[in-house]
C-alpha cells in the first residue's frame, strides 16, 4: 500500500537537501523479497527488486523484437 503526498526532506553533507516519499510496505512481502534477493535492509531490498525489475522488462522486450525479426526473416522466405 502506497501512501501519497508524504515527503521527508533530509539534510546531506555538504548542506544539500534530498527528498525522499514516505511509502508503506507490506512488511511480510518485504521479508519475502529480501530473503529471495539477499538483501539486508529495506532500501536494499526495494532498489534491488526495482533495478531487477527494470532489467527483466529490458530483456523481455529484446526477446520480442527478436522474435518479431525471426518471424518476418521466416515469412520473407519462400
Amino acid at each position: 500500500m502506497v501512501r501519497t503526498g508524504s515527503t521527508h526532506i533530509t539534510n546531506n553533507p555538504g548542506g544539500s537537501c534530498t527528498a525522499q516519499p514516505l511509502i508503506d510496505l507490506d512488511v511480510e512481502l518485504l521479508a519475502k523479497a529480501a530473503l529471495a534477493l539477499g538483501t539486508e535492509n529495506a532500501e536494499e531490498t526495494v532498489n534491488t527488486a526495482r533495478r531487477e525489475a527494470v532489467v527483466r522488462t529490458k530483456q523481455a522486450l529484446a526477446a520480442a523484437q527478436l522474435a518479431a525479426a525471426d518471424n518476418a526473416r521466416g515469412a520473407a522466405l519462400p
